[in-house]
């Protein structure tokens, strides 16, 4: 199975299991849905999960669609420009590793964090000088493989932007070391899955896009937090009123839809008359969140599902 190229915010591939079944039942439940999109698609981890699914049940027309255009992008060129993209790449890791001790791996047993970050300055400065480069670059390879390399070596894998939509994350002070052959083989493995089937790959907000019967959606937009406000990364905002859109705007559609447990969304779908809507809480713990304090709680999570 195809596996993401990088850790994402949001990532679904815990959630696969279940996203399994949920497609798998609107699929039988449903014989006229003909293709499938995302909205929010974030990091793939939710579509290359259920993508053989797809593919088995003949569901070639799909739509992959995020408002982050440098996600989008990098998709693009994943798609079209593979082996630039990671010769591009490669040549960061190589320049980042100049910058890392020798014997770092050693170094690393130090429990003190500030000489930890003494060793590791110039690897900081470099990360930075990359983020800077990012946020300057126009749309192209270039900016790609930038944006890759900053998920690699970003804290925890996130992906947050500031209020000008910057990048703004800092560095990941561990040093992990880079395994550049399994990124190299999942970047060629999903150019050759894009490649392959119809998918189209587009950046734009969930209002504009056009929400047919005959398509199935999963639904994972930012998440709202136990006090019923968004958990935000990126400048735009998605409070509780972009929510209720979304849900009047995907009434009569086929969908699954993802997000924390809240009783606000839970009342907005119980608006919608189907007998086929379910409803499924999952707990997790959050560990990929910004904040020390709420990595390792248990989250519970909401997935709904109307197929019909």
């Amino acid at each position: 199975m195809t596996k993401p190229i990088f850790k994402y915010i949001g990532g679904k591939r815990w959630m696969q299991e279940r996203l399994k079944d949920k497609v798998s039942l609107a699929l039988s439940l449903n014989p006229s849905i003909k293709s499938y999109c995302e909205p929010f698609c974030g990091g793939l981890g939710s579509f290359l999960s259920v993508q053989d699914i797809l593919f088995e049940n003949g569901i070639t027309s799909i739509m992959l669609n995020d408002i982050n255009k440098n996600i989008i992008n990098f998709y693009y060129d994943v798609k079209e420009y593979p082996y630039q993209l990671i010769q591009k790449y490669f040549s960061l890791e190589a320049e980042f590793l100049n910058t890392v001790p020798s014997d770092w791996k050693e170094l690393k047993k130090i429990k003190n964090k500030e000489e930890q970050k003494i060793l590791l300055d110039s690897s900081n400065l470099f990360y930075k000088e990359i983020r800077e480069r990012f946020n300057t670059s126009p749309i192209g390879v270039d900016k790609s493989a930038f944006l890759l390399f900053l998920q690699k070596h970003a804290f925890n894998g996130i992906y947050r932007e500031n209020k000008k939509g910057g990048h703004n994350v800092p560095f990941n002070w561990n040093g992990d070391f880079v395994n550049k052959e399994e990124t190299q083989n999942r970047i060629l493995e999903l150019s050759e899955l894009l490649n392959n089937f119809n998918i189209l790959l587009t950046s734009t907000s969930f209002e504009a896009i056009e929400y047919r019967t005959d398509t199935l959606y999963y639904l994972d937009p930012p998440y709202l937090n136990d006090k019923g406000v968004e958990n935000s990364y990126s400048k735009g905002g998605f409070g509780v009123d972009r929510q209720l859109e979304l849900i009047n705007m995907i009434s009569h559609v086929p969908f699954i839809y993802s997000n924390h447990n809240s009783n606000i969304l839970i009342n907005a779908f119980e608006s919608i008359n189907s007998e086929s809507l379910t409803f499924e809480t999952i707990s997790r713990k959050n560990i990929v969140s910004s904040s020390l304090e709420s990595r390792g709680e248990d989250k519970t999570e909401m997935l709904v599902c109307k197929p019909l």
